[in-house]
């Protein structure tokens, strides 16, 4: 069970993650190959919007080094039912990722602007991509250059709601240098780190991954 900071809130939904780009690390994956193929090709939109943000990110900040985020990210698929007693289906958080890309099927997302939720702004079709926490650790975390957006899902009470998810992380080993480097972030291990938030609030790691 997942939760947005509090494991007595579990959020109020089933999640199916779909890692690395990877099918066999998907149980059983042999018998839905329909939806491993929709994922497939998700993922190649995912990753190319990715690749596009993170070059930004490296010519703003001259930043020399490589690395692959695609082998320690994820695409998550929500399918949110609707408890009665409940205002939130998700609490307010930030997310553990570098960035995250969003794709709602249904109204629900409120994201928070000078200290107030807001609902985001998405039509149908769009894509809200922001920046995770790991992100501002990794320009600078004093407090960072680029901080987390704070969001949360409200309950409509609609019978079903679908969001499609891609979590970029960077990679869970090796050295992973931060764009920015300050006197805070200078010996923090940046892969450990990734590794930490990705699992902050319940997320379980396919074996080769952990």
């Amino acid at each position: 069970m997942q939760d947005s900071g509090d494991p007595n809130q579990p959020d109020e939904c089933e999640s199916f993650a779909y890692w690395a780009g990877r099918p066999d690390l998907v149980p059983g994956h042999d018998q839905i190959p329909a939806f491993i193929a929709a994922l497939a090709g998700w993922w190649q939109v995912a990753e190319a919007i990715t690749g596009s943000i993170l070059a930004s990110l490296a010519s703003y900040y001259q930043y020399p080094h490589q690395w692959e985020p695609g082998p320690s990210s994820y695409i998550e698929v929500n399918n949110y039912g609707a408890p009665p007693d409940r205002e939130l289906l998700q609490g307010r958080h930030e997310d553990g990722h570098l960035i995250s890309l969003v794709v709602p099927d249904k109204p629900g997302l409120e994201v928070e602007q000078a200290g107030t939720m807001h609902p985001a702004a998405i039509r149908p079709g769009e894509m809200l991509a922001f920046a995770g926490s790991l992100l501002t650790a990794m320009t600078g975390d004093d407090p960072g250059a680029i901080q987390p957006l704070y969001h949360q899902v409200r309950n409509h009470h609609f019978p079903a709601r679908l969001t499609v998810l891609y979590f970029v992380n960077s990679p869970f080993s090796g050295t992973v240098p931060p764009y920015v480097i300050t006197t805070r972030n200078r010996a923090t291990d940046m892969a450990a780190l990734a590794l930490s938030k990705c699992t902050l609030f319940g997320k379980v790691l396919p074996e080769v991954l952990a």
